[in-house]
């Protein structure tokens, strides 16, 4: 435990059972990066994300398919006005319009990291895993932790009490959304609700079968008694720290240890500090290794330099037997333990786990945490009159950011009568509060200009077109710009807007306009035929070698029939409910003259039997 070499994934963490598929998943987040969104979908379908020489093969194909099929059974909840902005505007954003909801908490800021994630199989009890992190969905390579617990729902008609917090905070989660949830997802969410309240959560080695959980910022919970009183020593893992809160968790212990940044200790007074038996900092030197996130290499857009310590993590010794972990989303502020909606998990461990034996350096000689720490030492802190300015220009984009992450605004969709094109016009009802800056709104799609926005606006705000169908978005962005004393800052995020009007079949033409020729139509039937959800990179490799001879290269049978009719024969044998991802791309290309001409020639000759006979053998319900 803490020990830096032993590194879990959030992809990873995110993957089904074997056996097991994505029913539902609850997720929350502060901030959010739209791709790490799309690759969070990639775990769910693709089990085995790297070719035969360990490299990633996250390519745009098995991205649109993950999407497809598990974009309407993910639902994510972020902090309104922390979604960050793409560097590239990407069509795929379409398929993520819909599983993102921003929160506004009547008060403080919705700071939880957590996935509750249904998996279900044929014949097998239904399983969750919940996942409590530190860390936003972002790429950001920071220092963070992450709990896993697996669990099986038990047959019961009474829910375990200890689970029932759990089951509040994703009920209450779901009313803080800006925008009603839709039918299908709000009802996954009473199902994931209802359900974990009677599962058994695997805990693990070390650990006690009691799980506590401690939603805070919703009603009837706190942290009052969250830390608890009275303990021989106290290990704090914060990055962020306020004086109250540091004072406060000092008088818990008789030798209360905290590790933080240089820059929070530094903000504390000397005497709010002097409780502390021992002070730590991340080493500079602690860095990630570069190909750590996991993500596909023309995702890491977005990716930034470490960003040093990030976890939260609160360790309790009584100094005999009893040692409590505490780990979640919580910093040690005020805000974060009285203000936020935030989240933590409890685990009561055995001496083992104690605070003296997570931070010494292993007995068989492994990097331990300590070997990454630095003993603190105060640093200048002496501040200079643009170091305030500063601070003044942050607060008043903070503010402004907030005003304008709840403005009644929404978008619809406005057909061009003299062509097949669209416009996007953005609109409110009620007038808009006053933001305290300049604000400028564009969709989230190439080459939008900006319009101005003020508070004196009402009715429609803005237009944008002509637009082809699939350049519409939900999504805009959203540019801030502050003055103080003759000196600006900018800031911008993204919002998801209600979009009323889009035109049906948006998302197939977008993959119509992704697949553009025979060679990527190619590449995804063999994709789609050759996939066993075990080991998907040498079905990549033999479709992408299908591909590389270009379009002319795929005329005829002679050229693609025998391979990708193998893979259908045996999709046929061994699993024909496969072959109905096959069929659903088949019929949404030719569901458009233009696009059914992108199927192999003689594709025909080949499917159509293929499929009469799936159907035979297929479940009626089995074709969804």
């Amino acid at each position: 435990m803490l020990e830096p070499n032993s590194r879990t994934l959030l992809l990873d963490a995110l993957r089904p059972p074997a056996g097991y598929e994505l029913s539902a998943a609850f997720g929350t987040t502060y901030t959010l990066d739209l791709v790490a969104l799309m690759v969070a979908a990639l775990p769910f379908t693709f089990f085995d994300t790297e070719d035969g020489e360990g490299e990633n093969v996250l390519e745009p194909l098995p991205l649109i398919e993950a999407l497809r099929r598990n974009a309407d059974r993910i639902t994510l909840f972020c902090q309104a006005g922390k979604i960050s902005v793409p560097k590239n505007q990407r069509p795929l954003f379409a398929y993520v319009e819909d599983c993102v909801y921003e929160a506004l908490p009547s008060r403080g800021a919705f700071h939880p990291k957590v996935w509750v994630l249904r998996y279900t199989a044929e014949n097998k009890a239904t399983r969750y895993r919940l996942l409590c992190l530190s860390r936003n969905l972002t790429f950001d390579r920071s220092w963070d932790t992450v709990l896993v617990l697996d669990g099986e729902l038990i047959d019961r008609q009474n829910g375990f009490s200890a689970n029932r917090p759990l089951s509040d905070f994703v009920t209450e989660v779901a009313n803080m959304a800006t925008r009603p949830l839709s039918p299908d997802r709000a009802s996954q969410i009473r199902t994931i609700a209802d359900e974990c309240r009677r599962v058994r959560w695997e805990t693990p080695l070390g650990f006690s079968p009691d799980v506590g959980f401690w939603p805070l910022g919703i009603p009837g919970y706190s942290s009052r008694n969250m830390i608890g009183t009275g303990w021989r020593q106290l290990l704090v893992v914060s990055p962020f720290l306020t004086q109250d809160t540091v004072a406060d968790l000092a008088s818990r212990a008789r030798i209360p240890i905290i590790i933080s940044r240089t820059s929070s200790l530094n903000d504390m007074p000397a005497e709010k500090l002097e409780p502390y038996a021992e002070m730590y900092v991340l080493n500079d030197a602690a860095e990630a290794e570069p190909s750590d996130s996991g993500a596909p290499s023309d995702a890491l857009e977005n990716e930034r330099p470490m960003a040093g310590l990030h976890a939260k993590l609160y360790v309790m010794h009584n100094g005999q037997g009893r040692v409590r972990i505490l780990t979640g989303s919580a910093n040690a502020t005020h805000a974060g333990m009285s203000g936020n909606v935030e989240f933590m998990v409890e685990l009561d461990a055995d001496r083992s786990m104690r605070i003296e034996k997570l931070l010494e350096f292993g007995e068989t000689g492994a990097t331990s945490l300590r070997d990454m720490l630095l003993e603190y030492e105060p640093t200048d802190t002496t501040e200079d009159t643009d170091s305030d300015v500063e601070k003044r220009l942050d607060a008043l984009l903070d503010e402004a950011e907030y005003c304008v992450a709840g403005w009644p605004i929404g978008a619809r969709v406005v057909a061009d009568d003299a062509s097949d094109a669209f416009r996007l016009e953005l609109h409110t009802e009620a007038p808009l509060a006053s933001p305290g800056a300049r604000v400028t709104v564009s969709p989230l799609a190439p080459n939008m200009t900006g319009v101005e926005l003020n508070a004196a606006m009402s009715g429609r705000l803005g237009v944008w077109g002509p637009m082809d169908i699939e350049t519409l978005s939900a999504f805009f962005t959203f540019e801030l710009k502050a003055t103080v004393e003759s000196r600006s800052s900018s800031r911008s995020f993204v919002r998801r807007l209600p979009l009323t009007g889009e035109p049906p079949g948006r998302r197939e033409s977008i993959l119509r306009s992704i697949l553009r020729d025979r060679g990527n139509v190619l590449r995804y039937l063999m994709l789609l035929a050759s996939l066993d959800g075990a080991a998907p990179g040498s079905s990549l490799a033999r479709a992408r070698d299908l591909g590389e001879r270009g379009d002319s290269g795929l005329a005829g049978l002679e050229d693609y029939g025998p391979t990708l009719f193998e893979s259908l024969v045996r999709a046929l044998d061994r699993e024909p409910k496969r072959l109905s991802q096959v069929n659903r791309l088949v019929s949404d290309l030719r569901a458009d003259p233009k696009s059914a001409a992108l199927l192999p020639e003689g594709f025909d000759t080949i499917w159509d039997p293929i499929w009469a006979h799936a159907q035979t053998l297929l479940d009626p319900e089995a074709d969804k």
